[in-house]
């Protein structure tokens, strides 16, 4: 599921340029840039400014690059990796005592801190389902029912704290931001862009994984 990672990347980037987002959701005016399907393949060919990517059908896209593009690197982490000070990103479903439990989880590193900060609910998911990006307040507890933690926020919903249960089988991917460098020929990507009024298609954001495979899902 990767709703979570498009609605911070909206906030982030604008909500244009990424479909899927819980933020993009009503149709742009005429004219406007629009939010192209979010593609994955394998790159033919990256020269900063154009990038041309190959996906398991053979077929093969190029995208302008936008100047402000991010290269984010997903990939799997330990739950040990949450701490106090942590900037986290979770889907969660409402709980009867208002508290959530994820679905899904990120821990942001120092350099995407406040990417999406809120909490709010997620468009096009089961009611009561939320989005929550904010600050872990204190030491993470383990708990029959998993890691449990409280989590500041201030933004998109207002101010608040949630506390938020991790179950153990929810995966924890660490979205990090990496250089240019990294996208390569060869390498697996995934492609958020927008399409311009013109038709073409320019890249907002590309997510790479570690050594060349896939992007953590």
């Amino acid at each position: 599921m990767r709703k979570i990672l498009l609605a911070a990347l909206a906030l982030g980037l604008g909500a244009a340029g990424l479909a899927g987002s819980a933020l993009a959701q009503s149709a742009p005016p005429a004219g406007a840039v629009r939010p192209a399907p979010p593609a994955a393949g394998v790159v033919v060919g990256f020269n900063d400014k154009t990038l041309t990517v190959k996906d398991a059908h053979g077929m093969v896209t190029t995208y302008a690059v936008a100047d402000d593009a991010r290269v984010l690197r997903l990939r799997k982490i330990d739950p040990s990796a949450i701490k106090p000070g942590s900037f986290v990103a979770t889907a969660n479903v409402n709980q009867p005592d208002g508290s959530g439990v994820s679905t899904e989880f990120r821990v942001f590193a120092p350099a995407l801190k406040g990417l999406g900060e809120g909490h709010f609910p997620m468009a096009g998911e089961a009611p009561g389902t939320m989005m929550t990006n904010g600050t872990v307040t204190a030491e993470v507890a383990s708990t029959p029912r998993g890691r449990e933690m409280d989590v500041i926020y201030s933004g998109i919903g207002g101010q608040g704290v949630r506390h938020l249960v991790l179950p153990a089988n929810v995966a924890i991917r660490e979205m990090s931001l990496v250089d240019r460098t990294q996208v390569k020929a060869g390498i697996a990507v995934e492609v958020r862009a927008a399409r311009g009024p013109d038709g073409l298609l320019m890249a907002r954001a590309i997510l790479v994984g570690e050594n060349g495979q896939p992007p953590a899902s």
